[in-house]
């Protein structure tokens, strides 16, 4: 995860499953059960606030209404 300013700043949906599909796949190596359903739940709630950015972009601002 890259930690440059450019990456901290970008909050949409791509920066938000980007990091979930990292964390599916660092739950992938895990050879802890609890550990990797953790790191699985977190993806997912990573892919829930993407949704979140993506549902929010789509609606329109007052100024289009």
């Amino acid at each position: 995860m890259d930690a440059t300013p450019d990456s901290a700043s970008r909050r949409d949906g791509a920066h938000y499953r980007e990091i979930a599909q990292k964390l599916r796949d660092l739950a992938r190596q895990c050879h802890f059960p609890g550990a990797r359903r953790e790191l699985l739940n977190l993806a997912a709630s990573f892919d829930r606030r993407a949704d979140h950015f993506v549902s929010k972009a789509e609606r329109p601002t007052r100024d289009q209404q």
